[in-house]
């Protein structure tokens, strides 16, 4: 992974966030532990944007999980880190 590759402070904190949660990582869940951590809201679209794009560098994977009654018969995407997450957020 290049310089250019290596996550920001925001994108840092989701990753450990997702970790911490440990396969419950759902957008709602990680984006209220980093308000609670943080102390200032998060955007939904400042989430994602990062989800995305951690996603994209493979530190994320997603998979969708079965649609429930209490999301309106909405499924919802379950968030958990990958092996170069680790390597990467240790560093060298």
């Amino acid at each position: 992974m290049t310089a250019r590759e290596i996550p920001g402070e925001f994108d840092r904190r989701v990753l450990v966030t997702i970790q911490q949660l440990e396969g419950g990582a759902y957008a709602p869940d990680i984006a209220q532990e980093l308000e609670r951590d943080a102390g200032k809201t998060v955007s939904r679209g400042a989430l994602y944007t990062a989800l995305d794009r951690l996603e994209e560098r493979g530190l994320v994977r997603w998979r969708i999980e079965d649609a429930t009654e209490e999301r309106g018969g909405l499924p919802k995407r379950r968030f958990e880190i990958t092996e170069t997450t680790v390597e990467t957020v240790a560093g060298p």
